[in-house]
C-alpha cells in the first residue's frame, strides 16, 4: 500500500490484533482471533478515543513496510 498527505489531515494507527469496531461492535477483519493480525488503520480524522494515533506529516509520501509500519519520506519539490 502506498499513499500521500498534502494539505489535509491524515492519521495512522498500527494494530497487532483483531479490533472490534466501537461503532458497530463487530470486527472488520475475518481472521482467527487466536492469531496475531497485524494491520495499519489510516483515517483523515481520529476515529477512536484513548488510542495512540500518529499524524502523518504534511507533504509526505508513505508506504506500508513488511513489518506493518509506515515508511515515510517528504515530497521532493522542484524549484
Amino acid at each position: 500500500m502506498v499513499g500521500s498527505r498534502l494539505n489535509r489531515s491524515l492519521f495512522h494507527l498500527p494494530r497487532d490484533h483483531i479490533f472490534e469496531c466501537p461503532i458497530c461492535g463487530r470486527p472488520h477483519v475475518h481472521d482467527d482471533p487466536r492469531r496475531a493480525c497485524p494491520a495499519i488503520e489510516i483515517a483523515s480524522e481520529l476515529i477512536t478515543h484513548g488510542e495512540d494515533w500518529y499524524e502523518v506529516p504534511n507533504d509526505t509520501l508513505f508506504r506500508m513496510g513488511e513489518d506493518y509500519r509506515l515508511d515515510m519520506e517528504p515530497f521532493l519539490h522542484k524549484a
